[in-house]
């Protein structure tokens, strides 16, 4: 199968190494792409140094769902990965096993997501708890299962069939999350997600009070303005609930005293995503400085009012 590999970048200097190292690896040999917004350091000298291609783009031409949408299709490809620039695949078969499980029916699957750093349980625990060592595959009919998380996937580790994202009409042009709102789509049309264990990366994040503020300001603006996926996940919490208790007892029970980082983490993230959803009460400087994507609100994407 003809297999392309879409790389959003931006100074990813210490990261691309080790991101591309062994995708070029993989006896499929996927087309890979690097699509650069205009780094400041020294990503594409490195990315030179590798038999891949790319491209460079204003930053504010860069949009996830936009990006990915138009690149998709890369050389004629069937199978479409996106992949972000910190993520590291664990072996040089990550490509063949992310794309396994995709068939007639299984339209999207993606992967096991393992933290960078296991003894910082702020990274760990959301990794091993959204992220676990067994797969699962789900459709639209396992929504009163498994709630919001039928649709959970992450384009940061994805494959997907691209004649099902032509189905649907691609990924939505939106500032994050196209991963959701598309495979709602899919789901909605009949196809299946597999989650897909062996299919490994790390990628982990140790984020401030303010940018996990920041993250949930763009998911919960994201949300507000794809009310479908709102009705359709029908504000459901519990599995955000659910995490949110597995770190508390394990903080207790390992670092107590990162309880009080816990609970100002916890307020970041409500903050940022109650502020998201009610955007409209904010302008736009507001906006702008709320958001860890600044680029955003001074492009075409925002100011058209794509949602």
């Amino acid at each position: 199968m003809n297999v392309s590999i879409v790389i959003p970048t931006y100074n990813a200097q210490n990261d691309i190494d080790k991101c591309l190292i062994n995708l070029i690896q993989s006896k499929l040999k996927p087309n890979i792409l690097v699509v650069d917004s205009s780094s400041r350091d020294n990503t594409i000298e490195i990315v030179k140094k590798y038999n891949v291609d790319y491209i460079i783009i204003p930053q504010t031409e860069f949009n996830f769902g936009c990006i990915r949408e138009k690149y998709r299709k890369y050389k004629n490809a069937e199978i479409f990965i996106a992949l972000s620039q910190d993520a590291y695949a664990t072996d040089t078969q990550f490509v063949e096993s992310l794309i396994s499980p995709l068939n007639n029916n299984i339209a999207v699957s993606y992967a096991r997501q393992m933290s960078k750093n296991i003894n910082n349980l702020f990274e760990s625990i959301p990794r091993d708890f959204n992220y676990p060592p067994f797969s699962n595959v789900r459709c639209f009919n396992d929504l009163n299962k498994y709630g919001v998380y039928t649709f959970f996937c992450s384009n940061s580790a994805a494959a997907y069939k691209n004649d099902a994202l032509d189905s649907i009409g691609g990924f939505p042009e939106v500032m994050l999350h196209e991963d959701h709102l598309a495979v709602a789509k899919l789901l909605q049309k009949g196809y299946c997600i597999s989650y897909t264990a062996n299919a490994k990366v790390y990628h982990s994040h140790d984020y401030s009070y303010k940018q996990e503020f920041s993250r949930y300001f763009d998911i919960g603006y994201v949300v507000s303005t794809n009310r479908w996926f709102m009705k359709l996940i029908k504000g459901n919490s519990q599995r955000g609930v659910g995490l949110a208790l597995l770190m508390f007892k394990s903080i207790l029970k390992q670092n107590p005293k990162s309880i009080f980082k816990y609970f100002g983490i916890i307020i970041s993230k409500y903050l940022g995503y109650l502020f998201g959803l009610n955007h409209y009460l904010i302008n736009d400087t507001l906006k702008q400085y709320f958001s860890g994507q600044k680029y955003f609100w001074d492009s075409r994407f925002y100011k058209k009012g794509v949602k």
